[in-house]
């Protein structure tokens, strides 16, 4: 989207994040089942994550397969958001 990069599974300190661009700092989760009984620990990774400059968008897995439309719409505006405090480098 938008020329930006996105890397799958990217390891960040105890962690690893389901998509990143790094060059917006915009995490994308994806939530399973299993997330259902992790709240807490949910918290206290997004935390963490925010607490490194990073912008944390959560989907669960039926938003993605169901409402993919939706999903997209939310990370285009957040792209669009960020983009603004981000110098371009001319390619």
């Amino acid at each position: 989207m938008y020329g930006y990069q996105f890397n799958r599974q990217y390891p960040l300190g105890d962690y690893v994040v389901d998509f990143i661009c790094r060059k917006l700092n915009l995490i994308i989760e994806i939530d399973g089942s299993s997330h259902l009984s992790k709240s807490e620990s949910d918290l206290i990774r997004q935390n963490f994550l925010e607490g490194l400059g990073n912008e944390v968008l959560r989907f669960s897995e039926v938003e993605v397969v169901y409402r993919l439309d939706d999903v997209v719409e939310k990370i285009s505006y957040a792209v669009e958001s960020l983009e603004k405090n981000v110098t371009l480098s001319p390619s």
